[in-house]
């Protein structure tokens, strides 16, 4: 399989969309009431996110670092929330962070560790299966020759 860049920068740009989603959490935080319970969102979509660019920086697990991606790019919704904190423009750039980690996640599929290495443990399963049910046959059949007494 050839590695191209697309899992590392989905992964840096999930970590950096997560970790600017968990730096909005505090600021939603001080409003206190109904807005806590928007931080925690965001403080579970960050976290969610950082997960999900580690898991894709090493090519690892590509659901996990597909959820990452998706949490990423719900970090778009802060734009809607927080716009008397920071500008616009800022809240814009890690939603748009968050939406390249999903496209760049979705395209390099083939290149994460566990679609590749599950068909190959499979086709390993079903050979020492094959191979041991053999065995067996061939010890059955051994022991009907054995003379009975």
């Amino acid at each position: 399989m050839n590695k191209t860049w697309k899992p590392i920068v989905a992964g840096v740009l999930d970590i950096a969309s997560g970790a600017l989603s968990l730096v909005s959490v505090f600021f939603i935080a001080q409003f206190g009431g109904f807005w806590f319970g928007v931080a925690i969102l965001f403080g579970i979509t960050g976290i969610l996110a950082v997960i999900g660019g580690l898991y894709a920086f090493k090519r690892r697990g590509w659901r996990l670092a597909l959820t990452g991606a998706i949490a990423a790019s719900l970090s778009i919704v802060p734009i809607f929330i927080i716009v008397t904190i920071a500008t616009q423009l800022e809240w814009r750039l890690f939603s748009i962070l968050g939406i390249a980690a999903l496209v760049l996640t979705l395209l390099s599929r083939k290149e994460f560790r566990g679609s590749t290495e599950l068909a190959k443990s499979v086709k390993a399963r079903d050979y020492a299966g094959k191979k041991m049910r053999e065995e067996v046959e061939r010890i059955r059949e051994g022991i009907k020759r054995v003379p009975k007494r």
